[in-house]
């Protein structure tokens, strides 16, 4: 990102206008920047959060998985059961449902979808630089007047900004989920140790 940073920053320097409107405009782009570089490591924190509740998520699985009996949920309805083992029943099954949702909100934190209008014309969405023939997006990066840069940035920081705050609630909920999953795996072990 800072080569991108000191590329604008240089080509407003080079602009022909007044010095207090160079200033005013370095300014903006740098604060522009300042914010696209944080929403950006936001997003890359919103990543390591959900990879982190997934590596969560398996390990409780596995450990669960390998240290409960076979067949525990169907000791919910076997008369010969005792309390215990029907309560360790039912709190398995809470457990892998709290796994299935921390898991499901974790992966769709890490793939969000979105569907902000396209903008064909915006140099920061991957989509307008691939869709454009080299000559033409060079021409137009050439010709870019700092006011439509400064849209075309505002632009980008609110929908990274849509899309941190996205990211960010479904990692909150599947804390939430997972949260639970280790309370409920910790009551089954209590019950376990003193049954």
């Amino acid at each position: 990102m800072s080569l991108l940073h000191d590329f604008l920053l240089k080509s407003f320097r080079q602009d022909t206008s007044p010095k207090e409107l160079i200033s005013t405009k370095t300014y903006n782009l740098e604060l522009g920047l300042i914010l696209l570089e944080h929403i950006e490591g936001q997003l890359n924190r919103s990543d390591a959060k959900a990879q982190f509740t997934l590596a969560a998520n398996t390990i409780i699985l596995g450990v669960s998985v390998v240290l409960s009996e076979q067949g525990i949920a169907s000791k919910i309805f076997e008369s010969s059961a005792g309390i215990a083992e029907r309560l360790i029943g039912v709190l398995s099954i809470v457990l892998y449902f709290c796994l299935l949702h921390s898991t499901i909100f974790s992966l769709t934190a890490v793939m969000p979808k979105f569907d902000f209008p396209a903008k064909a014309d915006n140099i920061f969405y991957f989509g307008s630089i691939l869709g454009t023939p080299e000559t033409a997006f060079s021409e137009k990066i050439k010709d870019l007047q700092a006011e439509e840069l400064n849209e075309m940035l505002i632009s980008e920081i609110y929908v990274l900004s849509s899309i941190a705050k996205t990211k960010f609630t479904k990692i909150k909920k599947s804390h939430k989920w997972l949260i639970l999953a280790i309370a409920a795996w910790a009551i089954i072990q209590g019950i376990k140790l003193f049954s």
